[in-house]
């Protein structure tokens, strides 16, 4: 009779031997071989494969072992030293508004003058004369200076019909005499918000047409008969995929104003019929008293409700300062309501963006920050402030010390350099002193990288990842290499903390760095193919660098390669 311990080992032995041969291991779906993989994971920086298999890393290591996981269904993919990174993850955009806009009649994110936008929406009408409502997006409001648009110009093109065009920025719109006799927007109608969100009148009182902040817009959309289900589902259906052409996997919505439930509930309805080609990570949005005290319930709501694997509703978004019509700011909340806010929102364990671009309106956002999180007695909510331009020399540590992220858009920082932006840093009482994002890192804060599209110059082409890794690496016009370097030039990044700023800080912002952001086994197979590699090439190249393939959830969705 065989002895017990002596069956227990030759069993060992048998078992063991076959668990060194290819066919123990895993069957892969994709196999990335003989590549340049930077992986973002500081205890194995680099490898040359990488093994998927269903939605997640399998392997990271040499093309020798990753080639044995190789079975009949398996998707090869030598990428012939080509770089390999993790999905790049935008932290401020606004994928649903983007989308809308973008489908709306009349485009002018790519045209600068008011005689341009006049022609465009000329254009538009003779071509469309069945419409019953002319929209656009994409005006600026630098053209039309202090006075802004009016309605006698929109009216000698058309009266017969509403038009409403929203802003570049989407802080205000511009609407005919017909828009603002249907909405009954006249002399006697109350602003939304007095000083905050209203109609600019003239000296009679008298709306001009110039709609100032979201309230005294957004919300006229509805009834307009603007952004439907609907629309956002055909929108988002020809908008989304072209974030994967340019490296981009997950977003962060930074909200959708007055239409966020429509967008939500097409992409819950394209996520269930596989058709989102991204992860997309919600914010229920504030900008008014009544959305405020709603907050909390809200975004519970909306996490019962229109949750799904790629779709997450998981932060509140604040606007805490608007732009007023003499090119100034106005403050939305003055600090003890939005401590108030802010705590209300800490207590319930709620994750939290706010909108600041002036140093005092961060300064009084670190304040009520920092009042929540005595009152909670916890850290469990993420805090955000966004845009940032401008912060006081020591208010950087407290971003540290409170625990709170700053999540910067560098891309502007490479636009053409003209005298205008140049002036705007020179001047002011932090001359020299605005975008300084090494100093967050220098001060131990979590530095999350975006683009606030379509709040960006341009098309999605003039806003990607790429370009904002060189915008801040180089802090001058892409691909000018005798460009004036944006002050203070001892804020660049290096490379890899760009990188960082793209990958996996912003997976931290998400609440998904144990999923997301770096290329290691057992996470999540969002992935992006590079055709040089970043660190090699000259650095005012970077933007030109094309994206071949884009991996997510360990299903191709852009492939050149092929």
């Amino acid at each position: 009779m065989i002895n017990a311990k002596v069956l227990t080992r030759l069993v060992l032995l048998l078992f063991g031997w076959w668990a060194l041969t290819p066919f123990a291991l895993a069957a892969a779906d994709a196999i990335f071989i003989n590549g340049q993989v930077y992986t973002v994971n500081s205890q194995q920086p680099w490898a040359e494969a990488v093994v998927v298999e269903g939605h997640k890393i399998l392997y990271v290591g040499d093309s020798e072992q990753a080639i044995r996981h190789q079975s009949g269904g398996t998707r090869v993919i030598d990428l012939e030293g080509k770089m390999l990174l993790p999905g790049f993850i935008d932290s401020h955009f606004h994928p649903s508004t983007a989308a809308l806009m973008l489908k709306l009649g009349v485009g002018m994110l790519e045209l600068n003058s008011k005689e341009e936008f006049l022609q465009a929406v000329r254009q538009y009408v003779s071509e469309n004369p069945d419409v019953k409502v002319v929209s656009g997006f994409g005006w600026s409001q630098r053209a039309f200076g202090l006075e802004g648009p009016s309605k006698e110009d929109l009216d000698e093109i058309v009266s017969d019909r509403p038009v409403l065009l929203i802003e570049r920025g989407g802080h205000s719109a511009w609407a005919n005499s017909r828009t603002l006799d249907f909405l009954n927007i006249n002399k006697d109608t109350p602003d939304p918000l007095p000083g905050k969100h209203f109609y600019v009148r003239d000296a009679q009182g008298n709306p001009t047409g110039w709609l100032q902040e979201g309230a005294a817009f957004w919300l006229h959309l509805e009834p307009l008969g603007i952004g439907t289900k609907e629309e956002f589902r055909q929108a988002l259906l020809e908008f989304l995929p072209q974030l994967p052409q340019v490296g981009i996997t997950s977003v962060f919505d930074a909200g959708t104003s007055g239409l966020q439930e429509f967008a939500l509930r097409a992409l819950v309805e394209l996520d269930k019929e596989g058709k989102l080609p991204i992860r997309y990570n919600a914010s229920n949005k504030i900008i008014t008293h009544d959305d405020a005290e709603q907050a909390v319930r809200r975004l519970e709501r909306f996490q019962k409700e229109y949750s799904t694997e790629l779709v997450r509703p998981m932060a509140n978004k604040i606007i805490n300062d608007g732009v007023a019509p003499d090119g100034g700011f106005t403050l939305m909340f003055e600090e003890p309501e939005l401590t108030s806010i802010v705590t209300n929102i800490a207590v319930a364990g709620q994750d939290l963006m706010i909108h600041v671009t002036k140093d005092v309106t961060v300064h009084e956002a670190l304040n009520a920050m920092e009042r929540a999180r005595a009152v909670a007695g916890n850290r469990k909510s993420r805090f955000v402030l966004t845009h940032v331009d401008s912060v006081r020399p020591g208010d950087f540590v407290r971003f540290s010390e409170i625990g709170v992220m700053a999540s910067i858009q560098p891309r502007r920082l490479g636009f053409e350099w003209n005298h205008e932006m140049h002036e705007w840093y020179k001047s002011g009482p932090l001359a020299g002193e605005r975008s300084r994002l090494k100093t967050f890192l220098d001060k131990g804060v979590r530095l999350t990288l975006s683009s606030d599209f379509p709040a960006c110059p341009g098309g999605l082409s003039n806003c990607t990842p790429l370009q904002g890794i060189e915008a801040a690496h180089t802090r001058q016009n892409l691909g000018m290499p005798d460009a004036p370097v944006v002050p203070p030039a001892d804020e660049r990044l290096t490379v890899e903390q760009a990188i960082r700023g793209y990958t996996i800080d912003n997976a931290y912002q998400m609440r998904m760095e144990n999923e997301l952001g770096s290329i290691e086994p057992g996470k999540l197979a969002d992935l992006v193919v590079l055709e040089e590699n970043l660190f090699e090439i000259e650095k005012h190249g970077i933007h030109k660098v094309q994206v071949l393939l884009t991996m997510m959830n360990g299903k191709i969705v852009f492939d050149v390669l092929e």
